[in-house]
């Protein structure tokens, strides 16, 4: 598959595939099953909008399955039919406001229950670096920012890849990148894999407070400590004599 404009190609693709299936619907709770991937993806200016670091972390294969439990559908159904106003088509921007009015009452309703969304079979292939990931994540209204859960990513080849940087360093935007990288590797489990590769683990926690934890570490910077009390001796009227 390639997209062109203008006679330029834009992007290519190997292979895209999505599909998306829906259980239970007959209940008010359903059962959600989505799964995106793609293959060989090649965008021929990649390198003059991000630098030759950054095509070297772009995905060019993706993958995972995203699995949500008990989905009220019913109940965002109810929303849509009290909340969407009749909308003509040809209107770009009454399009829009629609599908904003549309996201807004689904969370609403999806913000009164229980939801769990799993995400599984998550792999990534860059140039630099291949990786896979997983994900179980619960919404939760109380928490600042409205889901709780936990990530795993594995990463391999990141010290090589930030030794590359060198190859980039008169780029506008390898610095970033490499300083980017670096702080990953700082806060990630070192290991080997099943094959004996050198590994990079991340264990990503979002906790019901709004603070993100990786691998146990605060992402937050520590707050700045209280300053000292004064000590006094602003002298606003000791021995304030009329001099006669």
């Amino acid at each position: 598959m390639t997209v062109a404009a203008a006679g330029t190609t834009v992007f290519s693709l190997g292979g895209f595939d999505l599909d998306f299936a829906m259980h239970d619907t007959d209940q008010p709770k359903v059962k959600a099953i989505s799964n995106l991937s793609y293959t060989a993806l090649s965008l021929p200016q990649i390198k003059a909008l991000v630098g030759g670091m950054g095509a070297e972390i772009l995905p060019t294969d993706f993958g995972m399955k995203v699995t949500i439990d008990d989905l009220p559908l019913s109940a965002i159904l109810a929303n849509w039919a009290k909340a969407l106003p009749q909308t003509a088509m040809g209107s770009e921007s009454a399009v829009m406001g629609t599908g904003m009015v549309a996201l807004g009452a689904a969370l609403q309703a999806i913000q009164q229950v229980a939801v769990k969304m799993a995400i599984t079979d998550g792999t990534l292939k860059a140039p630099g670096l291949t990786g896979n990931f997983n994900a179980e994540l619960n919404n939760d209204v109380k928490s600042p920012m409205g889901f709780t859960g936990t990530a795993n990513v594995m990463l391999s080849d990141l010290a090589p890849l930030i030794a590359k940087g060198q190859q980039y360093a008169d780029e506008p935007t390898t610095a970033e990148i490499v300083g980017m990288l670096q702080m990953m590797r700082a806060l990630s489990d070192h290991g080997t894999d099943a094959a004996g590769k050198s590994v990079e683990r991340f264990k990503i926690t979002m906790d019901p407070r709004g603070n993100t934890l990786v691998n146990g570490k605060s992402l937050t910077p520590p707050g700045a400590p209280p300053e000292a009390p004064s000590s006094g001796g602003s002298g606003t009227g000791s021995g304030s004599g009329t001099g006669q």
